[in-house]
């Protein structure tokens, strides 16, 4: 799993998810997918043709993507990250996922690899289960959690878009 975050409207989390043996196509497959030159994708920054280029060959390539929000007011924006983080957590539990990748913040890595830590000895996560931090530009699976958190949030014609991307979507 592949975890980026959009923290307008509802906070949400989302994660891409590709088999193990898909990993090197489905990177290829979304680096192809970013203007040369550029270190990246990210949707806030894309024209709304290029996003929706963008949309439409992730939607040809091995992944697929869980969504989670967090709308309680009544938590600060770290609790709903990790709110919405544990139910992730559990998606990795069930479906066996053998490591998570988070897009790299500094102002939170401590807070989150505490959280992490507990959370696994809390959820009974397997010894072979890892997590890691990523910025943007090192990880290109991480473009597609971006793009589906981007396309997810606008609503409408964008989520749409991104649909044939979703695994499951939640609302916590």
């Amino acid at each position: 799993m592949f975890v980026d975050e959009s923290k307008s409207r509802d906070y949400t989390l989302v994660a891409a998810i590709a088999v193990p043996n898909d990993l090197a196509a489905a990177r290829s497959g979304v680096s192809r997918l970013r203007h040369k030159g550029s270190s990246s994708i990210h949707m806030t920054k894309e024209s709304p043709g290029t996003r929706k280029r963008i949309l439409a060959g992730l939607g040809g390539l091995p992944v697929s993507a869980y969504v989670v929000q967090c709308a309680n007011p009544g938590l600060s924006e770290l609790e709903r990250r990790f709110t919405c983080l544990e139910h992730l957590l559990e998606r990795c539990d069930e479906a066996s996922v053998a490591s998570l990748t988070i897009e790299l913040d500094e102002s939170i890595r401590k807070h989150e690899e505490q959280f992490l830590l507990e959370a696994r000895r809390r959820m009974s996560l397997s010894d072979e289960f890892r997590y890691h931090w990523r910025r943007r530009n090192e990880e290109p699976l991480l473009w597609v959690a971006d793009a589906v958190a981007w396309s997810y949030v606008q609503g409408g014609d964008w989520r749409n878009r991104a649909r044939p991307l979703l695994r499951g979507a939640f609302r916590i």
